[in-house]
């Protein structure tokens, strides 16, 4: 009986051991105790997306990513519990408190600054750009592939940027930073002489077109002085097309010609050929075309077309229904109607021009 009851005890000593040596193995904390788990609200807001883990430990580090669903929204800087996170490529982190967190997003919107004081962005600039297309708002400076915004600047004594000059793309997926050059300006590049100032006096900010995708991107550009305390920054809405497909808002026109000077008789057959000096590269419109039409009753031949809004046309018309340079007839550079300075800077056979209203006319000259 002895024996018994001994091994009963033993084996009774046994199992606590054994309870005490899992219980101690199974004490992480030192003391017994899990670290305390706490909840983490995180909520949608008006342009953008959270994605945050619905709770952690004290101690943890916990991860934020804010996704912007609206092209003119931009992130300032996200809170937990009124205290900054810490933002590193885009990530947001913060070390959860022995607290529930609830996340705040702050916001700002992007608003479009075409002019900085006497510094502003050229008025023939176009922000609707193609993939692979070329468009410069000075004429006869297009580069292959390179998209051209131009900075007209009033600084003085300044030969170069600073380290400071730059552009940055809100979306890095439709025009990455890298795509983006800025080109300085000075007097031989406007024509001004070999014996032209150094000094700069606008700027090209230079996009490739074979780095870009489709989509909306804002871009900064920030414009900084290396000799003066000059700096100016824009800020504009870009928006990429497929090639092609840069839309190009144009309405009706008529240009009317007076032949009478020349002879013509009712039926005779004109083409008048279109250039369009702004032409949009990878746009709907088209670089240049020719409209045919026949002499009227009244000695005139009216062109009918589609004008590319605020565009320049340079023109020139022959004889036939087909385009010969090498008849073209020389065309005067007065109008009937309306604005006449503004209509017209023609030049014998071929002028410049800027239509206002739906209907322009001018002579034919003899010889």
């Amino acid at each position: 009986m002895k024996k018994m009851i001994l091994a009963a005890l033993a084996a009774c000593m046994c199992v606590c051991l054994c309870f005490g040596i899992f219980a101690a193995c199974d004490d992480r904390s030192g003391n017994g105790e899990q670290p305390a788990e706490y909840t983490i609200t995180a909520n949608n807001g008006t342009g953008y997306t959270v994605d945050a883990p619905a709770s952690a430990k004290e101690g943890d580090t916990v991860t934020v990513t804010v996704a912007v669903t609206n092209e003119d929204t931009y992130v300032t800087g996200v809170t937990y519990n009124g205290d900054e996170c810490t933002e590193a490529d885009g990530k947001y982190t913060f070390t959860m408190p022995a607290e529930n967190v609830t996340i705040a997003v702050q916001t700002g919107t992007y608003e479009e600054v075409l002019s900085d004081g006497n510094d502003l962005l050229n008025a023939n600039n176009v922000y609707n750009i193609a993939q692979n297309g070329s468009y410069s708002p000075r004429v006869g400076t297009d580069t292959e592939n390179v998209w051209k915004i131009l900075a007209d600047l009033s600084w003085g004594n300044t030969t170069a940027f600073s380290r400071y000059s730059g552009v940055t793309s809100s979306n890095q997926s439709v025009i990455p930073d890298n795509a983006v050059t800025i080109v300085e300006l000075d007097g031989h590049d406007f024509g001004q002489g070999s014996s032209a100032s150094n000094l700069i006096l606008a700027a090209d900010i230079c996009i490739d077109t074979t780095k870009i995708s489709v989509g909306t991107t804002w871009l900064t550009i920030e414009l900084d002085s290396e000799n003066t305390s000059s700096n100016c920054t824009f800020v504009v809405k870009v928006t990429v097309f497929p090639y092609g497909e840069v839309p190009v808002a144009t309405e009706q026109k008529t240009l009317v010609i007076d032949v009478s000077a020349l002879n013509a008789s009712e039926g005779d057959y004109y083409t008048m050929r279109f250039w369009d000096n702004n032409y949009i590269d990878g746009g709907t419109a088209k670089e240049f075309f020719d409209v045919t039409a026949q002499v009227s009753e009244d000695d005139t031949v009216s062109f009918v077309f589609n004008y590319a809004l605020l565009h320049k046309y340079k023109i020139a018309m022959t004889p036939g229904q087909e385009y010969d340079y090498q008849q073209t007839v020389s065309i005067g550079d007065k109008t009937s109607g309306t604005g006449t300075d503004t209509l017209y800077n023609g030049k014998t056979s071929a002028g410049l021009m800027f239509w206002t209203d739906d209907i322009i006319e001018l002579e034919a000259l003899a010889g």
